[in-house]
């Protein structure tokens, strides 16, 4: 799938990206990869945002590692284009 970011490339979705996309999608949900919260331990948000849209990362770190939660993203609206980066990474 990285192939299709290239510029100058043609945007063609064969099987190959297919899979690709599936087990990218596989991967991201699939325990341990998410975690149930423990509120007992260090919260962690991570958020990003470009001229479309934002997004963030809930984790957790527990016994040295950081756990995923949850994560999630948007389009941004018209009005909220406008915006400076960080109000943007403020937005959810």
């Amino acid at each position: 799938m990285y192939r299709l970011l290239k510029k100058d490339v043609p945007f063609l979705w064969t099987d190959k990206e297919e899979q690709s996309f599936n087990a990218l999608k596989e991967a991201l949900s699939t325990p341990p990869i998410l975690a149930l919260p423990d509120l007992t331990q260090e919260m962690v948000l991570t958020t990003d945002a470009s001229d479309l849209s934002v997004s963030y990362n809930l984790s957790m770190i527990k016994d040295g590692y950081e756990r995923i939660i949850s994560y999630g993203g948007r389009s941004l609206k018209p009005a909220e284009r406008n915006y400076s980066a960080v109000e943007k990474e403020l937005l959810q």
